[in-house]
């Protein structure tokens, strides 16, 4: 089964939470903290390696401060 990967939360260039490896058809919520940060990243990775068969959907994404 194709796996979707990480999602990454970044601000100013450093990782502020990382999901786990999700697969097809998985839900993950990632909240960051981001009240100091000036720039903020929405970031996915294959979770095999590559980036062949591997997709990646923010849902909705959400910016409060």
């Amino acid at each position: 089964m194709p796996r979707f990967g990480h999602f990454h939360g970044a601000g100013d260039g450093r990782e502020l939470d990382c999901s786990k490896i999700m697969r097809m058809g998985r839900r993950a919520e990632v909240k960051v903290k981001i009240s100091r940060v000036e720039e903020l990243e929405l970031l996915t990775e294959g979770g095999e390696g590559h980036n062949h068969n591997s997709w990646a959907i923010w849902a909705e994404p959400k910016v409060l401060r």
